[in-house]
């Protein structure tokens, strides 16, 4: 008796790992959406990027590639939607960078050398869609989208030096984690990979991609 009360305390507790396991599984797809960010990708395509001797980053403002698609009776109400989303997108990038403690100064404005690492780019989509629809209809029903460019310029001469390319959207067969899947989520996603991939190439010189 006692061996089957323990057999069955073992399945219990197996059973309770298994869905902890499957709820961070969902929350980490409520929060990443589909689609892709790429990793840093050099100007030349086969040059490895050394970014070991840049002391500081300037993070510009994005540059809205967004409005010019809307149909012209909206455009102006994205284009204000927009000024935020691309002053959003730099402040995110700028934080995340400066917690990584690998440059000397992370800043949104400022005057630039040769060793200024300048960050910037467009924002060619973001779309916050329809929650209500995501969760209830599916199928790509309301689905929301972040896309962009992100381009790394060497100061004062700008230099284009590598690219990040972001592509995400809203999962689209629906439900309660397509719901939760936003476009600052993305934003969120887009800028600890810009961070990580910033603070690889910076700390090991020339890697190859």
């Amino acid at each position: 008796m006692k061996g089957t009360n323990r057999s069955f305390e073992w399945r219990r507790t197996i059973q309770r790992c298994t869905n902890w396991r499957m709820g961070i599984v969902a929350l980490s797809l409520c929060l990443v959406g589909c689609g892709t960010i790429s990793n840093i990708k050099s100007a030349n395509g086969t040059t490895a990027l050394d970014l070991s001797s840049y002391t500081k980053v300037i993070v510009q403002d994005f540059e809205d590639k967004a409005t010019e698609k809307e149909k012209p009776a909206k455009q102006d109400e994205k284009r204000r939607e927009m000024t935020v989303v691309c002053r959003d997108f730099g402040d995110r990038l700028a934080a995340g960078i400066e917690k990584k403690g690998v440059f000397q100064s992370v800043s949104r404005a400022g005057s630039e050398d040769e060793s200024t690492l300048l960050i910037g780019g467009n924002v060619s989509r973001c779309e916050q869609g329809s929650a209500a629809a995501r969760f209830w209809v599916g199928m790509g029903a309301g689905s929301s989208y972040f896309d962009a460019l992100v381009e790394f310029h060497q100061g004062t001469t700008g230099a284009l030096l590598g690219t990040i390319t972001v592509d995400k959207n809203s999962w689209a067969l629906g439900g309660g984690l397509a719901a939760g899947q936003t476009p600052e989520g993305f934003m969120q996603e887009a800028a600890d990979k810009v961070a990580n991939e910033i603070q690889k190439y910076k700390t090991t010189q020339g890697i190859k991609k």
